[in-house]
């Protein structure tokens, strides 16, 4: 026979006194401390958002440009100049390499001949001049 055993009683947890609400008390210490700490921090974040970006653009407006020297200036163009000149050249390096490159492609386009007239070729060049010697 199986005999079931009752089940263990929890304690329960105690009931904390309930506050009666008074309309007239207001809210409690903790939350009134809570907004006062949340409103101060966004006002100090603006304020300081501000006065960072007045002080930033203070600082830009300070800065002076320096002036460049005319010996500067004159070194500056003769390296444009050179930079130009060599542009130029680079160009009609490429434009040279182009030519070529057609040139070989429409060599190759041609029928090639074979070696055995290639030879005939060559003998008869040469036969003219075994005769006269």
């Amino acid at each position: 026979m199986i005999v079931a055993l009752p089940a263990p009683q929890l304690p329960t947890p105690p009931v904390p006194p309930s506050i009666p609400f008074d309309p007239n008390m207001g809210p409690p210490e903790s939350v009134v401390q809570i907004v006062f700490i949340v409103f101060g921090t966004m006002a100090v974040m603006g304020l300081g958002i501000a006065m960072f970006r007045a002080l930033g653009k203070y600082f830009e407006r300070r800065q002076v440009p320096a002036s460049t020297s005319p010996e500067v200036l004159a070194r500056l163009e003769r390296i444009e100049q050179a930079v130009e000149s060599i542009a130029i050249e680079v160009e009609r390096i490429s434009e040279g390499q182009r030519f070529t490159t057609k040139l070989m492609s429409e060599l190759r386009g041609l029928p090639q001949p074979d070696a055995m007239a290639q030879r005939d070729v060559a003998s008869l060049q040469r036969a003219p001049q075994e005769r006269v010697r």
